[in-house]
């Protein structure tokens, strides 16, 4: 394959080495035409036409003074405004109706019963009496 195709093999390392690149619309004419003098008439030429182009389009720029269009005014279309026929209804008022109140009970924290804490009486050493003092709560008495 390589030796029937050496000589297209040679074209193409030509082209690439005196072009650099080359697109694939290059590559096939080379393939169809075998000649290195294509692909340079086919580069003049596009190298023309995108010159041709740019003069163009700066002769535009500076000579031809850009014509003002008149703006087409649309002719505004209503749609007609269909009215309904309005019956008469009597105006009933609703009632309103007011949400009672409702007032959310309190919740106390149960108390707990705290065990009430006597003091000890404590005993009163009883003194002897003497006998002074018994004569005297008798008479008391």
């Amino acid at each position: 394959m390589l030796e029937e195709n050496c000589e297209l093999h040679k074209i193409l390392i030509e082209a690439l080495l005196k072009y650099k690149t080359l697109d694939a619309q290059e590559i096939d004419m080379l393939m169809k035409t075998k000649s290195l003098s294509a692909v340079e008439m086919n580069r003049e030429r596009i190298t023309k036409e995108r010159q041709n182009k740019r003069e163009a389009a700066e002769y535009r720029k500076n000579h031809v003074p850009e014509l003002e269009k008149p703006e087409l005014q649309k002719p505004e279309l209503k749609k007609p405004e269909l009215k309904k026929p309005e019956l008469e209804k009597p105006v009933l008022e609703k009632p309103v109706l007011k949400k009672p109140e409702l007032k959310k009970p309190e919740l106390k924290k149960p108390e707990l019963e705290k065990p009430v804490l006597k003091k000890p009486e404590l005993e009163k050493p009883q003194l002897k009496k003497t006998e002074l003092e018994k004569t005297s709560e008798t008479s008391l008495n």
